[in-house]
């Protein structure tokens, strides 16, 4: 059992080893500078960029650019967003809740409509509500997952607005000239418990 564990855990710190590099990798071989954000707006002063590479060590070799970033990710630091200029967990933790909301109703609902209709299925074996629950269940299978994904969006989100179609905004947003900005701000979208501004 322990031989069992041992391995397990060598495959899993494996592939998470081989996971880091592939995107150290891609990221490195994607084409373009890293700082070109910065610069689409005013071009920057040879000095300054000079700077901004030296702090996010992109004036290091390929190989100690690798090994920090191993480093970083093995105590928990995956850098700082050069487009932000903050941390990337500060800016992951900010997301996550609306990633665990997203996902985890996803699973819900996943896992409620199925087993439910997976019951009224089993007990109508052979019955029309069986052959048509199939043929449903097949011809959905066949959609391609995007487009089908677009018309949910449209019909529960937009018509429906059952769900926010843009975004779950987390930021405070301060009132316009009319008075308090107004929730839903517009047509298929609304937010989460808008924060109130600071006066």
């Amino acid at each position: 059992m322990s031989g069992w564990l041992l391995r397990r855990a060598a495959q899993a710190a494996l592939t998470f080893v081989l996971a880091v590099s592939l995107a150290f990798v891609v990221m490195r071989l994607a084409p373009g500078d890293p700082l070109a954000r910065l610069t689409e707006d005013r071009p920057l002063a040879p000095e300054t960029l000079a700077r901004l590479r030296a702090r996010y060590g992109l004036d290091q070799p390929l190989a100690a650019q690798y090994g920090a970033f191993l480093a970083g990710v093995a105590r928990g630091d995956l850098g700082t967003s050069i487009l932000r200029d903050e941390p990337v967990t500060r800016l992951l933790a900010e997301r996550l809740p609306a990633t665990l909301l997203l996902g985890g109703t996803a699973l819900l609902l996943n896992f409620t409509i199925g087993i439910g209709l997976g019951t009224w299925q089993a007990t109508r074996a052979g019955g029309r509500g069986d052959r048509w629950l199939t043929r449903v269940v097949l011809a959905t299978y066949a959609m391609p997952s995007f487009w089908l994904g677009l018309v949910l969006a449209w019909v529960f989100a937009v018509e429906l607005r059952w769900f926010p179609s843009a975004s779950c905004a987390t930021r405070c947003w301060p009132p316009t000239p009319a008075g308090p900005r107004a929730w839903p701000t517009s047509r298929g979208t609304w937010c989460c418990r808008p924060p109130p501004c600071p006066s």
